[in-house]
């Protein structure tokens, strides 16, 4: 019987101690970052709004607002990264725009090599570029929240996947 309380009273510390380290670990994404991230999808939503005409314009407005669209998110992106790693603002901005170009040059390649031609070609690697900056925000916003029970990352993400195809069907 004497054994008994000790583990009860274990498995209770356990338990309060596994509620604590929840809780501490939600308090631990500031405030500031909390709302930066929970109105991402209504900024991407007014991003493509405010490019709307440009987006189905001409292939040099097309690709300068996807562009656009893009460099608008690479803040949010950086310091979601920022958050999750540890790294530096400066090293995490040099190396997702190092990625973006990269992607950018690989569909320029692979169309080109298929025959495809510029027009085409040129809206679709920056548009490349524009998905990585949207999927590294959601790939940082999901590490920040999975064990976060308070913030609704399954409504975040239809809200997210909202804003983002709307303008990609």
């Amino acid at each position: 019987m004497k054994l008994m309380i000790p583990c009860r009273l274990a498995a209770v510390i356990f338990i309060v101690a596994v509620v604590e380290a929840h809780a501490a670990q939600s308090r631990s994404i500031p405030d500031s970052l909390r709302h930066r991230i929970e109105h991402l999808p209504l900024k991407l939503t007014e991003l493509y709004r405010a490019k709307e005409m440009d987006l189905a314009g001409s292939t040099m407005s097309m690709t300068k607002a996807l562009v656009s669209i893009s460099d608008e998110l690479l803040d949010d992106a950086v310091v979601l990264q920022v958050f999750v790693t540890g790294q530096s603002p400066e090293n995490v901005r040099a190396e997702i725009r190092r990625d973006r170009e990269a992607l950018a040059r690989s569909v320029d390649y692979e169309r080109n090599a298929e025959g495809w031609g510029g027009t085409i070609t040129g809206i679709e690697a920056s548009a490349t570029g524009l998905t990585h900056v949207e999927n590294l925000i959601s790939f940082y916003v999901t590490r920040i929240f999975d064990n976060d029970h308070l913030f609704k990352l399954k409504n975040w993400h239809v809200e997210w996947g909202k804003a983002s195809k709307q303008n990609k069907e």
